[in-house]
């Protein structure tokens, strides 16, 4: 049986911090997360590309982005506005993407309409996805390439049939 990625898009906030800032607590997380889990980072796309003159190239991409991956997380626990997380908050919930948000208690009030976790650390939402996500692993993800995982090869790097 073929195994597909669990692909979470990491959202958070770029506008009012820096580009280390925007951008490392992704890379913490990623060495963090278990094998078959995919980080797609939208931050790492940007550097030193966020302007007004191509905001709209940047909405289009990101919804393309959060379409194509089965999880995704919002990470509102540090500084920056969070204006365009928000925005794709709503989009990923609307797109019926596996959504968890690491943020304060008080995200628990502002935010319990919706109808995914709220966690205290990326961890814990990366968790909550991949839990989600499990009964649906044998399925190839809409827009990422299918490849098997390298357990799944025998002696002479072929693919294994179960």
């Amino acid at each position: 049986m073929k195994t597909y990625p669990t692909a979470i898009y990491l959202a958070g906030p770029i506008d009012g911090i820096s580009i280390e800032e925007g951008c490392s607590w992704r890379e913490e997380l990623a060495k963090s997360v278990p094998s078959g889990v995919l980080l797609v980072s939208p931050a790492h796309a940007y550097l030193g590309t966020v302007n007004t003159a191509n905001a709209k190239q940047m909405d289009y991409l990101n919804r393309n982005l959060i379409q194509n991956c089965q999880g995704f997380l919002a990470n509102l626990l540090g500084p920056g506005r969070g204006f365009g997380t928000v925005r794709e908050i709503e989009f990923a919930v609307l797109s019926n993407r596996f959504v968890a948000v690491a943020g304060h208690d008080s995200l628990h009030e502002s935010m319990m309409t919706y109808d995914f976790p709220i966690v205290d650390t990326l961890m814990e939402g990366v968790e909550s996805i991949i839990d989600r996500v499990a009964t649906k692993r044998n399925e190839p993800p809409m827009g990422l390439p299918a490849f098997l995982f390298p357990q799944q090869r025998d002696e002479d790097g072929d693919d294994r049939e179960d």
